[in-house]
């Protein structure tokens, strides 16, 4: 296996992105519970939709919800 795969810096940054991207989307709300709650986080003020501000703790709640269905980019 990849070592990138076990660097989790590097599995941060790319939640990150896609976190990014599905923000400014939002077409999967309906459909993927992990979805409403990273807009849930997004949304608070001391974040304001801004993906680096996301406490690990969120991002990490987001990812315990993903059904990895791979809807997602």
């Amino acid at each position: 296996g990849s070592k990138e795969f076990w660097d989790l810096e590097k599995v941060d940054v790319e939640l990150r992105r896609v976190y990014d991207i599905c923000g400014g989307c939002r077409r999967c709300l309906p459909l993927c519970p992990s979805f409403k709650v990273m807009f849930d986080r997004l949304d608070v003020e001391a974040v304001d939709g801004d993906v680096e501000k996301l406490p690990k703790a969120d991002v990490k709640e987001v990812v315990d919800l993903c059904y990895q269905c791979k809807l997602c980019y």
